[in-house]
């Protein structure tokens, strides 16, 4: 039955009342009560029901039907017509409920999800009440129902919202002490939000040793002067990772004094890795505009000292043993410009010249050379390259990255140590745009591993962990300035003990731009 049907009958029965001589004061109340009645139902969100417990029928308000999309039906409907909708996860909930609610009187407050007529599920949220006979059996259960469809999303959104950015909220009473903690805040703190129940001293145990004065003087003073505050600290979380955090507090006022805090807790770990790799960026920029300018003006030396000893030697009988000696300058500058070579590939200042490069066949046809690379020290590994689009390199140059890696991976490696090299592709997510798909060369050792503390040099040109004379710590310099010359980065990943892995990432060139490679 629609509203507008009802609404009509409603004014029937209200001319047949006016114009009947028996106007009986119960019959004028009973008709006020069902147009009061109908006015509720159509002046709210929620549709009411009412549910016979002895014939298990329902009668559901037109509203009920709105909510569903569906036709409205006049009159009491069995309760399979409400039960056949419950989506099945949520029916051992929902019957639950209602048993115990018949049982014990317990108020019945249930949210589940009901099958619309388009064939989604929404959610709903039904409240009720229980009528019982004079020896207590119940007879009838009425109530509401909600669509709150709107509010589970904008609660999921904003717990999402939340988890991706790692805030989490809090709340702090005053008088009696008593302190709640999100979901999120827990997760920061690495505590069960079922088991682990935490009051304002256990929060501040958390924090770092040199943090605790600092917090604890915080919250005094936005208790005691309604001052709120901001400030980043460091906790230790129950597995005793240290995590960087900014805690916010704002003060909440009854009666002229601070009642309760209100306040957000924010994993600072992503913002932190974000800032040392900036800088990180930054300082191999600045390292390598230096180099690339002392490389061309170093070159320029070495070209005159070349010059000059080559017209010296030119100037000597082939008999004198002098020439000896010019040979060995000849061969110093020669190395001295290998150098500058390296140093002007890793400040992007060579010139190359790209072509698309099938990855798995170029590291195939290097695995002699990388075998006599490793001599005998350490084993090679080449079952994980998989098929992988091309990539736009010089491949000149990529080839020497990967012997550089390969290279830097026998020097970590105790004799008999493992070498493993793989290839596949992967999608990077990007802030601005589509995510790409990228070639991932990866070179993998099971030698000791590094500390951070070298890894935050590793790619700095002439920083070298191996003995003097056994290394210029110019190979991984040059890993990285070929790799960012080909778009692309170089990643490391190394713990002591547990062996180190670099990570090569190349765009991959759509298949339709190597069509034309080839057709040029």
């Amino acid at each position: 039955m629609s509203s507008s049907r009802l609404d009509r009958e409603l004014l029937d029965l209200r001319r047949q009342f006016e114009s009947s001589d028996d106007r009986s004061p119960w019959i004028e109340q009973l008709l006020d009560i069902a147009e009061r009645f109908e006015l509720v139902t159509r002046g709210t969100e929620e549709a009411i029901w009412d549910w016979n417990l002895l014939t298990d029928e329902v009668y559901f308000a037109p509203r009920y039907y709105e909510l569903l999309g569906l036709e409205v039906l006049s009159g009491p409907q069995p309760l399979t017509s409400w039960t056949d909708r419950l989506h099945p996860d949520d029916r051992p909930l929902v019957f639950a409920r209602l048993e115990e609610h018949r049982r014990t009187d317990t108020a019945f407050d249930v949210e589940y999800r009901l099958r619309h007529a388009g064939g989604q599920y929404r959610w709903f949220r039904s409240r009720a009440a229980t009528q019982r006979d004079q020896l207590g059996r119940p007879v009838r259960m009425a109530g509401s129902i909600g669509d709150i469809t709107h509010h589970k999303l904008l609660e999921k959104l904003k717990r999402e919202s939340a988890r991706a950015a790692g805030i989490g909220g809090w709340q702090y009473e005053i008088a009696p002490p008593a302190l709640h903690w999100t979901q999120q805040t827990h997760a920061i703190h690495g505590t069960d939000p079922e088991r682990d129940q935490v009051d304002i001293e256990d929060s501040i145990a958390f924090f770092m040793e040199d943090c605790r004065p600092v917090i604890r003087h915080l919250l005094r003073d936005c208790v005691e002067c309604g001052r709120g505050f901001e400030a980043e600290l460091r906790i230790r979380s129950r597995c005793g990772r240290i995590v960087p955090v900014q805690v916010r507090g704002i003060p909440e006022w009854e009666d002229g004094r601070v009642r309760r805090i209100y306040g957000s807790i924010q994993d600072l770990t992503p913002f932190k890795q974000l800032e040392r790799q900036l800088f990180q960026a930054q300082k191999m920029e600045s390292i390598g505009r230096l180099a690339g300018g002392i490389a061309h003006d170093f070159n320029n030396v070495l070209t005159a000292i070349r010059g000059y000893a080559e017209l010296l030697g030119g100037t000597l009988d082939a008999r004198d043993d002098r020439r000896v000696d010019i040979g060995e300058i000849i061969g110093a500058t020669a190395r001295a410009g290998a150098l500058i070579d390296q140093l002007l590939t890793f400040a992007r200042k060579q010139v190359v010249t790209p072509v698309p490069v099938d990855v798995g066949r170029l590291i195939l046809e290097m695995r002699g050379l990388i075998e006599h690379a490793l001599a005998e020290r350490a084993q090679i590994d080449l079952d994980g390259l998989e098929p992988v689009p091309m990539v736009l390199v010089d491949p000149v140059q990529l080839e020497q990255v990967v012997l550089n890696l390969v290279i830097n991976a026998r020097d970590a490696v105790d004799p008999g140590g493992r070498v493993r090299i793989t290839t596949r592709q992967v999608v990077a997510a990007t802030s601005t745009g589509p995510s790409r798909k990228q070639i991932e060369i990866a070179v993998t050792d099971d030698g000791s591993g590094m500390e951070p503390q070298v890894l935050e040099r590793i790619f700095e040109p002439f920083y070298t962990t191996k003995p003097r004379g056994r290394g210029s710590g110019l190979g991984l310099a040059t890993c990285y300035g070929i790799v960012r010359q080909a778009g692309g980065i170089i990643e490391v990943d190394s713990r002591p003990g547990q062996g180190s892995t670099f990570r090569v990432l190349l765009p991959a060139l759509d298949p339709a731009a190597a069509g034309e490679f080839s057709a040029d």
